[in-house]
């Protein structure tokens, strides 16, 4: 598959698949503790002469749509995002709990993201109400994330 969105346009375009070559996807992102634009710009810029296919845009803190929009201008490589992540940090700034996010609100990201020009998504399709809640109840039980 080639993960390119119409909204945008860039230079580096590659496949990715049984049969082609490795990958090199980069992250990186502000959070709520250091939110400097700047900083993730020349982090994508160093990625990509470093040889990054893509980068993946992992901000959850500061203005998330305005910080996708300038890395998105500034990518010459494919763009990716973990909508969950926006999707946390919205619930969290309306004072709700993470495990209130609810499908309209994540489809709605998905969406806004697609459409600001978004190349991929990681999508966790394992997290559900019922697991949220299992894990509401028992807490972490290792320091990861997803499988």
């Amino acid at each position: 598959m080639i993960p390119k969105n119409i909204n945008r346009k860039f230079e580096k375009i590659v496949g990715i698949g049984k049969g082609l070559r490795t990958k090199v996807n980069a992250n990186i992102g502000t959070s709520p503790d250091h939110i400097d634009i700047a900083e993730e710009l020349a982090k994508l810029d160093v990625a990509v002469k470093a040889g990054a296919d893509a980068v993946m845009d992992l901000s959850t803190g500061g203005d998330l749509t305005h910080i996708r929009k300038e890395i998105l201008a500034a990518s010459s490589v494919q763009v990716g995002t973990v909508p969950i992540y926006e999707a946390a940090c919205r619930a969290v700034a309306k004072g709700k709990k993470i495990f209130e996010i609810d499908e309209e609100l994540l489809f709605d990201i998905i969406e806004e993201q697609a459409q600001q020009g978004v190349d991929f998504m990681t999508i966790h399709c394992v997290v559900n109400k019922a697991n949220v809640e299992i894990l509401r109840r028992h807490g972490r039980l290792a320091g990861i994330v997803c499988k």
